[in-house]
């Protein structure tokens, strides 16, 4: 399991936790001697406003792939920084069915693939009908 791998010190992840952390203290001591300007966190989003700019049930287009669908949850999701959006799309397209890993139910969907979570700037809020499956191309 998970925890027996981890006290491995000859396992790949512990290899890969000491590279990033000789990594860190270089760039630690590279910006103590002012060699390098430290590097911005990003401005943490206002719940608030995402919520009033994302209302629930309202008609959206997720990038990438333009995929449509309703936002269906907006808010904090455990274990990821930031404020996610929640969205119940229209056809499988997504990696989720409102669920994460953990099993944390955040929305319904009418099933799985059926719903993913994106950051504000990959959702676009709209007039995006349901794509017709039978429209043919050159109608429009």
């Amino acid at each position: 399991d998970d925890d027996t791998y981890d006290k491995l010190d000859n396992s790949v992840r512990a290899i890969k936790r000491r590279e990033m952390a000789k990594a860190e203290a270089e760039r630690r001591a590279r910006m103590e001697r002012g060699e390098e300007e430290p590097i911005p966190e990003e401005p943490e989003e206002d719940l608030d406003e995402v919520v009033k700019n994302f209302p629930i049930d309202s008609r959206c287009q997720v990038e990438p792939g333009s995929r449509r669908g309703a936002v269906a949850y907006v808010g904090k999701v455990k274990g990821l920084k930031g404020v996610w959006i929640g969205v119940r799309l229209d056809e499988p397209q997504g990696m989720n069915d409102g669920t994460i890993k953990d099993g944390t139910k955040y929305f319904d969907c009418p099933g799985p693939k059926y719903g993913c979570f994106a950051k504000s700037e990959n959702v676009e809020i709209g007039d995006f009908p349901e794509r017709d499956p039978f429209a043919s191309d050159d109608e429009f």
